[in-house]
């Protein structure tokens, strides 16, 4: 998604329109719940992605709103593609119930 979102950006800037792919990670929205998955309560509040997202629009092609996803961010970014899907991979299982 972060790439397809890079590049509609590049393809649509010129015609004026901006394209920003929100990547959050954990968010309070009640989504979790619903999917059975546990959720912290410092994960930031779906406003809160809302308002860091829109911060960026026209600045950048990805926000990372909330302290963990930059988190995730930094830690995985030295490691392959497959090391990083494993990873989330993991950080996912880690928050289902069971």
């Amino acid at each position: 998604m972060q790439s397809f979102a890079e590049g509609l950006r590049l393809e649509l800037r010129p015609f004026g329109v901006d394209v920003l792919a929100s990547a959050p990670g954990p968010t309070q929205s009640g989504f979790a719940r619903r999917a059975g998955m546990k959720i912290g309560a410092s994960a930031p509040t779906a406003r809160v992605v809302a308002r860091e997202t829109l911060d960026v629009l026209g600045r950048r092609a990805i926000a990372r709103p909330g302290w963990l996803s930059k988190i995730l961010e930094a830690s995985l970014s030295l490691l392959p593609r497959a090391g990083r899907v494993r990873m989330l991979g993991k950080v996912m299982r880690g928050m289902t119930h069971g």
